[in-house]
């Protein structure tokens, strides 16, 4: 049998979810809240890891509140596989949390080789269209790009002010190890995802909150280079390491991962 691989642009092969949780350090999805038992993506275990989720279960449990942040790449058609974060964005946005939504637009340009105007295209009509037709409320959803993160100055520098910080806190091998042979396109592409995850808790937001990110599985490098880098900034800020949910894939016709 042939050797399945997992990384953040491949998975390929039987995935034997089993041995990924030990490998990267999650836990099994085990809900202690009946909302999460009642959704059909965590009762039949679509989502099916976790790390540090029970700070956000005891949020939801004792009304206090919390962010949840998720990112999408606008590089094509949307999809089932989109579909299953987007049903987990307003599951969580019913249990009260405020939404983070970034569009990977620079992540984009930078990796993809695509065009500017057309990723600003896509992300509206093609993501952020069936976002709220599959029930997504704009009103609690700070959606924004990469590019343009707000109109307003101080919460704009203090997000790429963050970025930039974080270059201190990260190292070449790290970057090297989730992106492969570095480039000042893919550099910037990491840091800005490390601030898309931390920046929620700057007192320009919402201050220190506990935020979930709900990606696949093969998405738990970047997480693992936030938290790193979260915990290595504490003399800055003071974050709530970020907690994470991780996904089973949805299976494309030709076999791989959906994307």
């Amino acid at each position: 049998m042939e050797e399945f691989k997992v990384t953040p642009w491949e998975a390929k092969g039987e995935i034997d979810y089993d041995r990924l949780i030990k490998e990267f350090g999650i836990k099994p999805f085990n809900a202690k809240l009946k909302q999460f038992n009642d959704n059909i993506l965590f009762r039949r275990g679509s989502v099916f890891a976790h790390r540090d989720m029970e700070r956000i279960e005891n949020a939801i449990k004792n009304k206090k509140p919390f962010v949840m942040m998720t990112g999408l790449m606008p590089s094509g058609k949307f999809h089932f596989g989109h579909k299953m974060v987007a049903d987990q964005i307003v599951f969580y946005q019913s249990l009260g949390a405020k939404i983070y939504l970034a569009v990977a637009d620079i992540e984009a340009y930078n990796t993809r080789l695509a065009d500017m105007e057309e990723l600003r295209r896509v992300a509206i009509e093609e993501y952020l269209v069936n976002y709220i037709a599959l029930g997504l409320k704009p009103k609690s959803c700070d959606f924004y790009f990469q590019s343009e993160r707000s109109s307003d100055a101080k919460k704009s520098n203090a997000y790429y002010r963050l970025a930039e910080m974080a270059a201190r806190h990260a190292t070449a091998n790290e970057v090297k190890a989730i992106y492969g042979d570095i480039t000042p396109g893919k550099l910037t592409s990491a840091l800005l995802q490390v601030s898309d995850i931390l920046h929620p808790q700057l007192e320009e937001f919402e201050g220190q909150t506990p935020v979930i990110v709900p990606v696949g599985i093969d998405q738990d490098p970047h997480l693992r280079l936030a938290r790193d880098i979260a915990a290595r900034m504490k003399s800055h800020f003071d974050f709530i390491l970020p907690s994470s949910t991780y996904n089973r894939f949805l299976t494309g016709l030709k076999g791989g991962k959906m994307s």
